[in-house]
């Protein structure tokens, strides 16, 4: 077993593949501890971007490669959707009263 650091870099963005961070090797108890709640907050903010791209309809494979197109954002249905929400609840009104 090596006793060299490994060196973990954040990936910047959101994450669609669930790709994983490299697995931290554990020397002692306490690294184990920390390796868990690094792996723990990191599954938990993985899984709100995982939900956050759906719902906006970023189903692209190169997403975290690449940045956010605008229009990528506003022709994507689940967009759309959320736009004209105000417009369907403001005629829904009108044909109600």
């Amino acid at each position: 077993m090596n006793n060299k650091i490994i060196e973990v870099k954040r990936i910047c963005g959101p994450v669609v593949d669930g790709a994983k961070y490299p697995p931290i090797q554990e020397h002692n108890v306490e690294t184990k501890r920390i390796r868990d709640l690094y792996n723990k907050s990191w599954n938990k903010s993985h899984r709100i971007a995982q939900m956050t791209n759906q719902a906006f309809g970023y189903m692209s494979r190169d997403f975290r490669r690449t940045p956010i197109h605008a229009w990528k954002a506003i022709l994507s249905p689940m967009t759309l959707l959320w736009l004209m929400m105000p417009f369907a609840v403001i005629v829904t009104i009108d044909i109600l009263t």
